[in-house]
């Protein structure tokens, strides 16, 4: 997630293709509790972007938290070792 002045950018995947979707968001309607691997349903309607096409949300609501310093995941390559010391 990328927080701005009037809109914020949230990466969602569902784990059905490679690709993510970027959801765009303006600042003010986003949940406080909104954390790297939280679960959230996002309604809007779906727009082009430059090469892609991206959400504009209407509605961001979060379902399941995710206590990010007992998951410290950042989106980068995190080695299996790593990976087992957390789970």
């Amino acid at each position: 997630m990328r927080k701005h002045k009037k809109f914020s950018f949230i990466t969602v995947n569902d784990g059905s293709c490679w690709d993510s979707l970027q959801v765009v968001v303006q600042t003010e309607m986003l949940p406080e509790n909104v954390t790297t691997g939280c679960s959230v349903i996002v309604d809007g309607s779906i727009q082009e972007a430059k090469n892609s096409v991206e959400l504009l949300a209407s509605n961001v609501t979060v379902i399941g938290e995710c206590d990010s310093s007992a998951y410290p995941l950042q989106k980068k390559y995190h080695a299996p070792e790593f990976m087992r010391e957390i789970m």
